[in-house]
């Protein structure tokens, strides 16, 4: 039996959390917490003493209680340490947040966007030149909308990890607006683009080119096409002809390197399965006014939904397990759910409110999803008789849940600790994202995801998704406990 102790030290960081709630509490409950908390440090101290040069352990040592601990104890320590190698440590979605119904308004729209004051008070220059070259090219009516699906060269800037350095073997970008393609669902995210770049709403060929990034030169027109209601085409289709001009650089969220987080198996557990929640600890009026640093972000997972794997397994995936975490606050996340909840108004507000993109499967992603809140809606207001009319359902924050586990908090710039160049992903766009894994696990979508989901037939009435809504306690659907059995 061999393990690695080092990836046991941060669970010193989540324990410390317990210290401080443990001081809200009163006699035994609090010996017990202080008392663990100082037998899980000797512990560790214990293991590291005696590992071997490799950083290993063999079973005989791990037998062995540290001088003057009783084995109970020692027990007890070493399943917390268990618990923080397994994932069982950790806070999972249907732990903390429940579901509820907030009607949507005007002004969960248009408090959502960026001013010029706060494009202008970005302080990473590789950003804030992406701000301003998108914008200005968006806005030139001689430039058209690119199709390409490269990333955008940002002298050698890299996008951040989620986990620590040394993953990046095998560590994934993961798009948080989607690339372009002719499925068009970048499209779906045209008014998140005016929202984060501060654009008028009123031009979609504008607003393509702000998603996309932008053509100019004399055959731009002949390549690309001056209208925004066509489909993108290929990379591969303009190469092999020899005709396109480059897209102009710097220009497109969704090739831009703060619209990527790198992380263990994104393709799956954050788009494809969506059982991860990335969310930026910071309200939504911070998230307008970043200026390109890091900050720190909160990650719930939720079990996988057309396999086997739970959330704990989810936590292992993305290395949460070897990564040096901390411990969210109430405060933390209630900022982190502000962000979320403003983002999910925000997008409701569009599918009821906004025109469609103009491209014919744009329209199809459109009335899609349109017709998937809908239905939510209907269900809801069938089962309750209130009427869910321009609402949407958000997140609150509900700790009593909670138990021995801990919400963790990454700290980008110390999981990024190394690299000459990083870029942190815009809170805006990763929250827009996150958006889309709360909502899927509901059988509805308000924008589109970067990768189809494995099983993308979901509905309100679909037995799975009626269970899911019973777990998170919808107090507008509390009567759907009998329907499903629990």
């Amino acid at each position: 039996v061999a393990f690695d102790v080092v990836v046991y030290k941060p669970w010193l960081t989540v324990i410390a959390g317990a210290r401080t709630m443990s001081e809200e509490s009163k006699g035994e409950q609090k010996e017990d917490a202080v008392r663990l908390m100082d037998d899980v440090q000797t512990l560790v101290d214990h293991l590291a003493s005696m590992q071997f040069s490799d950083g290993t352990l063999g079973a005989e040592e791990m037998d062995q209680p540290p001088p003057g601990m009783a084995p109970s104890r020692y027990m007890k320590a070493l399943v917390f340490l268990h618990h923080y190698r397994s994932g069982k440590a950790f806070a999972t979605v249907d732990n903390i947040l429940r579901s509820e119904w907030v009607t949507v308004v005007e002004s969960d729209f248009s408090s959502m966007f960026r001013s010029a004051d706060d494009i202008n008070n970005v302080e990473t220059e590789i950003v804030k030149a992406v701000y301003r070259c998108t914008r200005e090219a968006a806005h030139d009516e001689t430039n058209v909308v690119s199709n390409s699906t490269k990333p955008m060269l940002a002298g050698g800037a890299e996008p951040a990890k989620l986990v620590r350095k040394q993953f990046d073997l095998v560590a994934e970008g993961a798009h948080l607006c989607p690339r372009t393609g002719p499925d068009c669902k970048t499209d779906t995210w045209i008014y998140v683009a005016a929202a984060v770049l501060g654009l008028p709403t009123d031009d979609h060929g504008v607003l393509l080119k702000a998603l996309r990034g932008s053509l100019s030169g004399p055959r731009a027109h002949e390549t690309a096409g001056d209208r925004d209601d066509e489909e993108p085409g290929t990379d591969d289709t303009r190469i092999e002809n020899k005709r396109a001009p480059p897209t102009m650089p710097s220009t497109g969220l969704n090739r831009s390197p703060f619209n990527l987080l790198y992380m263990m198996e994104q393709k799956y557990i954050f788009d494809m399965q969506s059982c991860v929640l990335a969310l930026p600890v910071m309200s939504a009026a911070q998230a307008k006014t970043w200026k390109g640093t890091s900050y720190s972000v909160i990650v719930l997972c939720d079990d996988q939904k057309n396999k086997p794997g739970t959330a704990e397994v989810v936590a292992q995936s993305l290395r949460l397990t070897e990564s040096v975490v901390s411990v969210a606050s109430e405060d933390d996340m209630t900022s982190a759910l502000d962000l979320l909840c403003s983002v999910l108004r925000f997008s409701a507000f569009c599918l009821d409110s906004m025109p469609s993109p103009r491209a014919p499967n744009g329209k199809k992603l459109w009335a899609r999803y349109q017709t998937q809140l809908d239905n939510l809606r209907s269900y809801a207001t069938n089962r309750e008789g209130d009427t869910r009319a321009k609402s949407v359902l958000v997140p609150r924050l509900d700790l009593t849940g909670l138990g021995m586990r801990s919400i963790v908090k990454l700290d980008l710039q110390q999981e990024n600790q190394g690299v000459a160049k990083v870029v942190f992903p815009d809170p805006m766009l990763l929250a827009f994202k996150s958006s889309t894994n709360w909502t899927r696990k509901f059988g509805f979508q308000l924008i589109a995801e970067a990768e189809a989901e494995l099983d993308d037939t979901f509905s309100p009435f679909d037995p799975r998704i009626e269970k899911r809504i019973d777990v998170h306690s919808i107090d507008d659907l509390s009567s759907l406990g009998s329907r499903s059995g629990r």
